[in-house]
């Protein structure tokens, strides 16, 4: 029995430990938190695990926000895919953005040798729509050349990130960012992998249809988004039940793992309440033992002793004397 509840231990925790993994796919970050309050550089190494970056004003004190991020990966042959999910920023004026403004760029040791173009103004959250297997229903115009930044040349990429705080919270001025690492290239052989379109780079095949979009390549239709016969979650319901699926999961593994251990220790008490049956077994079969010879001998009209020293034999009754000479065995003159 031990050994059935450590296998099934071992495989609830395996599928358990796939499904968490891939939850894990998604890691979020609150820039409120994440920043320094001074607007120092902050460094984070990333595997193939997508960050999503949020910003909300109102929860930032003081007049100016400031961050920069250095994002890094591990391998050369991995780049960044940018996706602006959300952004209510100031909008640019004739010089561009001044106010507020997202910008991307790559250095050598401690010189900058490359800027993006300064992103503002207003980005609406766009749901994907539920899909089918031959084309895409009511497919939105995203306009992704305005949306996206990917940076493949360098293994690090630089985020600034300044926004002027406003002083009515009521207005409150939000950002949200997707950074999706891809692989240069890939071949078939990479079975973890699938091509964003037909394009050479390619991202986890489980970001394929899960209603984020991963592949932040040109053109108006997200090539992980496109001719999908289901999506595992939308846009919309990112902060909904989505959310909420790690606590669930957390809750049905104690349940099962409670579950498991009352019928182990239920087992354990049956398989010792059965061994001292078996032990009280002889101890009864003597103890019957005992009363039936007992009643054996009572019924032949002989008393069996059972404690205390033995008694020497009754003499004979003098009835049973034939001879008159020969004397009582217990006469004292035989003594």
């Amino acid at each position: 029995m031990l050994r059935s509840f450590s296998l099934l231990a071992v495989i609830f925790l395996h599928f358990c430990g796939l499904d968490c993994y891939k939850n894990d796919l998604y890691k979020n970050y609150r820039l409120e938190k994440l920043c320094k309050a001074d607007g120092g550089k902050v460094g984070l190494v990333i595997s193939d695990v997508v960050s999503s970056f949020y910003l909300n004003s109102s929860l930032v004190p003081g007049e100016t926000f400031s961050c920069h991020i250095e994002m890094v990966v591990r391998s050369s042959n991995t780049g960044f895919f940018v996706y602006f999910e959300e952004m209510y920023l100031s909008e640019p004026t004739i010089s561009g953005c001044t106010e507020d403004f997202v910008q991307f760029g790559r250095d050598i040791l401690f010189v900058t040798s490359h800027l993006s173009r300064k992103y503002c103004g207003r980005m609406e959250k766009v749901g994907m729509s539920r899909c089918d297997k031959n084309r895409t229903e009511h497919s939105p115009i995203l306009h992704l050349d305005q949306r996206i930044y990917s940076e493949e040349r360098d293994r690090e990429m630089d985020i600034w990130i300044r926004v002027t705080l406003p002083k009515d919270s009521a207005n409150a001025k939000t950002l949200s960012l997707v950074v999706t690492p891809f692989k240069k290239s890939c071949t078939y052989s990479d079975l973890q992998y699938r091509k964003c379109g037909n394009t050479h780079r390619c991202i986890r095949k489980e970001l394929f249809c899960d209603g984020q979009i991963n592949c932040a390549t040109q053109g108006n239709s997200p090539q992980d988004e496109k001719n999908c016969s289901w999506m595992g979650r939308g846009l919309e319901e990112t902060s909904s039940w989505k959310s909420e699926l790690p606590f669930l999961e957390g809750l049905i593994f104690l349940f099962i793992f409670a579950l498991l251990c009352v019928t182990y220790v239920g087992f354990k008490m049956l398989r010792k309440k059965k061994n001292l049956k078996r032990a009280s077994l002889p101890v009864r079969e003597q103890q019957d033992l005992i009363q039936f010879n007992a009643s054996h001998y009572q019924e032949r009209g002989t008393i069996v002793p059972v404690d205390g020293p033995s008694c020497p034999p009754l003499p004979p009754p003098y009835s049973q004397i034939e001879s008159p000479n020969i004397l009582p065995q217990y006469s004292y003159s035989n003594r």
